[in-house]
């Protein structure tokens, strides 16, 4: 099997300019997304915290990230409680759980008295709403933020090349990605 999810996400951080080897990433959540995300950011170099609310999923992906990478930097948390220490070293934070997700668009894996700084890059998986709330509140406290819309058509793209043997056509899947969202949206 392959999952092209992490490819996705490193294509998607270099198309916006992101130096992934020098980040310190926080990853909030535990399940495929989160695993994907942080075996990408440790294989890249990037030092890695997990906070999950269940802190043994977390403790289960950096269990087998380390086991395929050697001399990751990964720690792991639970959520809410390690989410401010965690947040306070992380100069990427993503937000790879479904919170924030339509129709549930007023969600935030974030705590509203938390302020994010000016020298970080918020991404969050979600691309529908394109602005989720945490990436809303991230640009009101003066974060870069990236949405998840590049992450789905940069892994779109590494599955249909790895299908067809073809140089996948990004611009134009980009392009039919954001017609789609637009219709739905109703813009």
């Amino acid at each position: 099997g392959d999952n092209t999810d992490g490819r996705g996400f490193i294509a998607d951080l270099r198309a916006h300019d992101v130096l992934i080897a020098a980040q310190r990433a926080l990853v909030i959540g535990g399940g495929g997304a989160a695993r994907a995300v942080v075996y990408a950011l440790a294989e890249a170099g990037a030092a890695v915290a997990i906070v999950n609310r269940t802190l043994a999923h977390a403790q289960a992906i950096a269990a087998a990230v380390a086991s395929h990478i050697a001399g990751a930097q990964l720690t792991c948390g639970t959520f809410p409680d390690d989410l401010a220490s965690a947040a306070a070293g992380a100069t990427l934070v993503v937000n790879s759980t479904s919170v924030g997700l339509w129709p549930d668009v007023d969600a935030m894996p974030w705590e509203e008295t938390l302020a994010f700084r000016p020298d970080q890059v918020v991404y969050d998986l979600v691309y529908q709403p394109r602005l989720t709330a945490l990436l809303r509140k991230a640009q009101a406290d003066g974060a870069r933020v990236i949405d998840g819309l590049g992450m789905l058509v940069e892994q779109g793209a590494a599955a249909l090349t790895r299908w067809t043997g073809q140089p996948a056509p990004v611009a134009v899947m980009r392009q039919a990605a954001e017609a789609a969202l637009a219709l739905r949206e109703g813009h």
